[in-house]
């Protein structure tokens, strides 16, 4: 069909085709970091929401030293490096790349994954424990120590997966979360038939 054309039409079709691939693609771009944005927001509210928990434990006299840092570490390792990503990006292809980079729990295949809620839960668990350690009788003890080697076991899972997707990890350390609640339930029981 082009062989019909003037050069002057060709040159016409190709200037009318660049600008709308540029004015397609800045909409992308802005539509993806629209997304970018939406996902951040995201994030700091369900950082607010892990924070109101961690207050509600210190309230109880919990120690939350290592909840704290594990909300900090968040803010650092994913949210902060995603918004300078994000500003940085030139093209729409860097905001999508960005997107899969960083992700606050076990979302991205080959990116940053903070695991979250793991780390979350094996710190609020392990602090938990400490707390109730404090007044435990020998019997809540040795339930506390059941707990306790659980979560050993959640963090060295979570250590040797790091930042990684967690491919067959993520069983054994739910699986010791899911164990160490188990432990806590029977130590409740056990402080309370005393």
């Amino acid at each position: 069909q082009t062989a019909n054309l003037t050069r002057a039409q060709k040159l016409e079709l190709v200037s009318t085709y660049k600008d709308q691939k540029t004015t397609f693609d800045e909409c992308q771009k802005n539509a993806l970091t629209n997304l970018g944005q939406v996902r951040i927001d995201n994030f700091n509210k369900l950082l607010e929401h892990y924070q109101n928990k961690t207050d509600a434990l210190a309230a109880r006299g919990v120690d939350v030293t290592g909840l704290n840092k594990v909300i900090s570490d968040a803010k650092t390792t994913v949210v902060t490096p995603l918004q300078n990503a994000l500003a940085d990006a030139k093209t729409a292809t860097d905001v999508h790349n960005a997107l899969k980079k960083y992700c606050l729990f076990d979302g991205c295949p080959n990116g940053v994954n903070f695991h979250l809620a793991a780390r979350f839960e094996v710190e609020k668990i392990s602090s938990v424990i400490d707390h109730l350690k404090q007044n435990a009788s020998e019997n809540a003890t040795v339930y506390l120590n059941k707990a306790q080697g659980s979560m050993q076991s959640a963090r060295a899972a979570l250590v040797s997966t790091g930042y990684a997707h967690y491919l067959d990890k993520g069983f054994s350390v739910w699986s010791n979360i899911k164990n160490a609640y188990t432990a806590l339930k029977d130590a409740r029981e056990a402080l309370h038939d005393e």
